[in-house]
């Protein structure tokens, strides 16, 4: 009986998970948001008739969202894998040892410390992503989550906007752009 139990508890947590991301779609959709790509793609299968193109968006976007998540969550597995992997290539019982940082610059001001020890902390290892809305804000920019599951990261300062498809791939774009304008701090 626990097997045919197991089953319908899947079908069940399916089906509302299923709903939630139709809702979502409908949301975007009602927003007035197109996703031009698969706007295209309705319109063709739809042969432009514009009744049949709304339904045939809502879909695709429903499958869009489905594959953003599955990128989303493997792309955590990669980077689990590849600590994993670091791991057991050092010696038993040891963690591979980052190329040592110069100690960061101190200031008179602590919040400009704090500012400048993150700085120090995300060129060493990475950050939390609050600690990444601080530095964001530090240079007047805002940092948000964006989708279904908060799996988009977007950075917003005046004109400029830039999306992350994961945490892991803030970093390198941090450290060339939003560090040195606070380590420039006078």
């Amino acid at each position: 009986m626990g097997f045919w139990k197991n089953i319908q508890d899947k079908a069940v947590v399916d089906r509302h998970f299923e709903e939630r991301l139709y809702e979502a779609a409908l949301e975007e959709f009602e927003s007035g948001a197109r996703r031009r790509g698969l706007w295209a793609k309705a319109i063709v299968e739809a042969e432009g008739d514009p009744a049949r193109t709304e339904a045939i968006y809502l879909k695709l976007l429903v499958a869009a969202l489905k594959d953003e998540m599955y990128i989303a969550n493997r792309s955590k597995e990669i980077a689990r894998e590849q600590v994993h992997s670091q791991r057991a290539q050092s010696p038993a019982g040891t963690t591979p040892i980052p190329a040592a940082l110069p100690p960061p610059r101190t200031h008179a001001d602590p919040k400009v410390n704090r500012l400048l020890s993150l700085c120090h902390r995300l060129r060493a290892d990475g950050l939390a992503f609050d600690q990444y809305q601080t530095l964001a804000e530090a240079v007047g920019a805002s940092l948000t989550q964006k989708g279904l599951f908060g799996e988009t990261y977007v950075f917003r300062q005046g004109e400029v906007v830039k999306n992350f498809n994961n945490l892991p791939a803030l970093k390198p774009w941090f450290v060339s752009h939003v560090v040195p304008a606070i380590e420039a701090t006078p």
